[in-house]
């Protein structure tokens, strides 16, 4: 059976071959959206969108934070300082958006230490090393590391990106 969840921000977890939910039931496609049920979607999910960092390019918030609090999602972050440079290196690059995602956790109430997995991407298989060393730097004193992909893209919105970050976590 397909099924989706409602309300939106609330993630299925596949456990071999039964389902665990996280916030939220199971619901069978053709479930009709009423007023109170989207009442009730705006309530499920906290925007993080602090003041330290540039605001969003659109209509996304730069993290989400789950109705249990543990959990928290950011969105990709680029090397945009808030007074809107952007560095022309890859690990400047990448520190800024490391700066992001930990102004995120704060506003949460998280910090680096909870942080589960990071996802980035770089334009170029020359930018791994300062990739590399940047998170490296970002992840020094922790004793517990997160689960790390970098994934190698054609590029991003604006060609002087050469790096977006993404992190997820989970606070205890």
């Amino acid at each position: 059976m397909v099924t989706r969840l409602r309300p939106p921000g609330v993630f299925l977890l596949t456990c071999l071959r039964s389902v665990c939910l996280i916030g939220a039931e199971q619901i069978a496609y053709g479930y009709e959206h009423s007023p109170k049920t989207q009442e009730l979607e705006k309530t499920m999910i906290k925007p993080l969108n602090p003041p330290s960092i540039a605001p969003p390019f659109g209509a996304y918030s730069h993290g989400v934070k789950a109705p249990s609090g543990q959990l928290v999602l950011t969105s990709g972050q680029l090397g945009l300082d808030v007074d809107g440079t952007v560095p022309a290196s890859v690990y400047d690059q990448a520190m800024i958006c490391f700066g992001n995602i930990e102004a995120i956790l704060g506003a949460a109430g998280l910090g680096r230490q909870h942080v589960l997995r990071l996802n980035a991407y770089v334009t170029d298989r020359a930018h791994m090393q300062d990739y590399m060393a940047a998170r490296d730097a970002w992840l020094t004193g922790l004793s517990d590391l997160p689960a790390s992909t970098l994934m190698i893209v054609s590029g991003f919105t604006r060609a002087e990106f050469l790096v977006e970050i993404e992190a997820t976590a989970l606070g205890g």
